[in-house]
């Protein structure tokens, strides 16, 4: 399961990303974007494992 932590660093690497569309910095976007998916991976990955997240 995921905690208010997680969840708000995901928002946090979205709110970058959307922050930074509106600035027209497209690569900076995807990198934020990229971030986001790897730590949402690495969250199912432990929960996957039967890490602290379950």
């Amino acid at each position: 399961m995921l905690n208010y932590s997680d969840i708000e660093q995901i928002r946090y690497f979205m709110d970058q990303a959307e922050e930074a569309l509106d600035n027209n910095e497209e690569f900076k976007a995807v990198a934020e974007l990229n971030t986001a998916q790897r730590f949402i991976l690495a969250l199912l990955m432990d929960y996957e494992q039967g890490g602290e997240n379950e």
